[in-house]
């Protein structure tokens, strides 16, 4: 690279996230979750606050540890994010018996969610923007509608590009994993642009909605 030799290597870290040739990810989050566990003590060290104090320390000083870059690395697989879901299991214990906290799962699919929606409304770097699939030429004919099933019949219905054949790892990254979310969503949570206000909103209730068709997949409780 301009005369200058550079070095081959298998792994790199960029802006925090530790890359590997083959985009595993599996260093990573072993790293992060690594991390996150050596920061766990906090909650014991606060045993004489109460459940819900103890969840804001969560919330504060290990969880984000875990949730640096999602979009990066979401695409890993399960086995490697299991090592987050142990995490979040170890820290319910330590905050209270009973206790329960949205799923590393579901806080990354809101975030992609969260995600599609700014690119949806706004301008963006061209690198960013062309991830964005495009969306669905939807027929005025109501009977034309109803002959593609996975067309609900509004305009923020995204398309699936991937071939059947396309590797696993690749369908389970952004936002080709988000797709079939964000075209479940009821049209009313994507017909205002977004603004600070609208964004929270739009989370909560996108997380209302997801919640709602699966409660297992979106908490994690004891």
């Amino acid at each position: 690279m301009g005369g200058t030799l550079v070095p081959e290597t298998t792994r790199i870290t960029l802006l925090g996230v530790k890359v590997e040739t083959k985009l595993a990810f599996g260093d990573h989050l072993r790293s992060a979750a690594t991390r996150a566990r050596q920061r766990l003590g906090v909650l014991n060290r606060a045993a004489h606050i109460t459940p819900a104090g103890r969840t804001t320390v969560y919330k504060a000083f290990v969880r984000p540890v875990m949730e640096y870059a999602p979009l990066v690395w979401m695409g890993a697989a399960q086995s490697h994010l299991q090592r987050l879901n142990n995490v979040q299991r170890h820290a319910l214990h330590a905050i209270s018996p009973g206790a329960h906290l949205p799923s590393s799962a579901i806080r990354r699919t809101v975030s992609s969610l969260a995600c599609l929606f700014k690119l949806h409304y706004l301008s963006g770097p061209p690198q960013l923007l062309s991830v964005l699939p495009p969306h669905h030429i939807t027929s005025a004919n109501p009977r034309t509608r109803s002959e593609h099933s996975n067309v609900s019949g509004h305009d923020h219905q995204l398309q699936h590009q991937l071939p059947a054949s396309a590797p696993l790892a690749l369908k389970r990254s952004f936002p080709h994993c988000s797709i079939s979310d964000w075209n479940s969503l009821p049209v009313a949570l994507l017909s205002q642009p977004p603004h600070s206000k609208i964004m929270q909103s739009f989370k909560t209730n996108v997380y209302r909605h997801l919640r709602s068709t699966n409660w297992l997949w979106a908490v994690d409780s004891l």
